[in-house]
């Protein structure tokens, strides 16, 4: 089958029918997974009905804004403009990975995790967590949107202008960094470009910087930029100011490899491991004529023959986040935020707000070696034996073990004491097994 026919929509038969388990994997990828209810909701509303509803969420979530002011610290909202002492990263982190296990619009965070994957900043003395939460808000409010203005605002990020230098870049001496680093890493790829364009490119955004006094927000200084004439990738800018960088952003858009190459990571990120590089351009292509919209791309694959392909599922290893978060959101944990999740997180490789390099995160098989499986046992250790909702603990991480029980079909023989033991044998099994680690 021709790569582009691959993105025609799958249609359900006898054969291959929509069901739930076609659900259950399309909530895996599009988010965290489902509990059972949620699951039987996006079957009863067939797949077109099943993938707007995980894709075509609001801006906002009230109800989870609601339910994080009522935990209190550390899952306070932080404000957007300061008027309170600096956040720590801690607290950032616990804040977003509640957001992933509670939230009504899983796909929204899922999204917001891959750009942070793909724009990775990693938070430091320089880089305040306050900036990272900023950076995340952007992340969560354009993410789904068209990607060329996602990059415009990337290009004005605070925490981007610190992490790459940006700030720093001036006339008299012209920094690389982010002119490197947005053609290889988030536009083109590597070789695909010359020294030379670098350096132009990098001239072109000199003035591009910070407020006076440090304030997290973008400024051009006129004074500090390089007018030109440049030239980058055979074409020539006339001099200018920041319309020149704007300018710049158009091209490398407009370079036949930019959209095969942010293709092949959304691939890697929804479908499977190690796409094909007919089906990366087939879906570049797929994301340039919808105009660089990551909602309706997305749109487009989840209703593919490739998603919904025979043998198209347990291809794609799931990150530690994703397996964190597909247990406690499918298990329906209260009150996660007691279970010293960013510790988990942090151990499994996969510490959030502070990614290895500017690459961001190793995806695929590299998830999965001796030490990362005995964690994930270690993980499904901690899940399984957490208390029975029905004690009513305070201020306890806990799980409702009779609706559990009945989803494994855990008959009572036995009494409720060994009932309830089977049910977290079964559950250690299951979160333990290596399918699991495969979405």
């Amino acid at each position: 089958m021709r790569a582009q026919d691959q993105l025609e929509p799958w249609q359900p038969s006898g054969d291959e029918p929509w069901d739930r388990e076609r659900a259950a994997l399309l909530a895996r990828r599009a988010g965290f997974g489902a509990s059972p209810q949620e699951v039987e909701e996006l079957w009863a509303l067939g797949l077109e009905g099943a993938t707007s509803r995980l894709l075509d969420y609001p801006d906002e979530d009230p109800a989870l804004e609601r339910e994080i002011l009522l935990q209190g610290s550390p899952l306070v909202e932080y404000p957007p403009d300061g008027g309170r002492e600096p956040v720590r990263v801690g607290d950032a982190r616990a804040w977003w990975i509640y957001r992933m296990a509670r939230g009504a619009h899983p796909a929204q965070e899922k999204l917001t995790l891959f750009w942070h994957h793909h724009f990775a900043c990693q938070q430091s003395e320089e880089l305040p967590a306050d900036w990272m939460v900023r950076q995340n808000r952007l992340f969560r409010r354009l993410g789904a949107g068209s990607f060329r203005e996602l990059l415009g605002a990337l290009a004005r990020d605070p925490a981007m202008l610190v992490f790459l230098d940006g700030r720093n870049n001036r006339c008299e001496s012209p920094n690389e960094n982010w002119a490197r680093e947005l053609m290889e890493l988030f536009t083109l790829g590597l070789d695909r470009y010359s020294q030379r364009d670098v350096l132009e490119v990098a001239r072109i955004f000199t003035g591009w910087g910070l407020a006076q006094g440090g304030e997290p927000r973008f400024e051009f200084h006129e004074e500090q930029h390089d007018p030109g004439p440049r030239g980058v990738l055979g074409r020539v800018f006339e001099p200018g100011t920041e319309e020149q960088g704007e300018s710049l952003l158009d091209l490398l858009l407009e370079q036949p490899c930019c959209a095969g190459f942010l293709g092949r990571k959304l691939l890697r990120w929804y479908l499977e491991d190690d796409p094909s590089a007919d089906l990366c351009e087939a879906f570049g292509c797929c994301l340039r004529s919808s105009g660089w919209s990551l909602r309706e791309a997305l749109r487009t694959l989840f209703l593919s023959r490739a998603f919904h392909r025979p043998g198209g599922r347990a291809v794609l290893y799931k990150t530690p986040v994703d397996f964190v978060i597909s247990a406690v959101r499918g298990l329906e944990v209260q009150n996660p935020h007691l279970l010293e999740l960013p510790r988990t997180l942090r151990v499994l490789g996969m510490d959030l707000f502070h990614p290895p390099s500017v690459a961001g995160w190793e995806l695929g098989p590299s998830w999965i070696h001796a030490g990362s499986v005995l964690l994930r046992a270690q993980f499904a250790e901690q899940i399984a034996a957490l208390p029975h909702s029905a004690r009513a603990l305070a201020g306890s991480a806990a799980l409702d073990l009779d609706r559990i029980a009945g989803e494994l079909g855990i008959d009572a023989a036995g009494g409720r004491a060994q009932r309830h033991a089977r049910t977290r044998a079964a559950l250690r099994r299951r979160l333990a097994a290596p399918e699991f680690a495969l979405a």
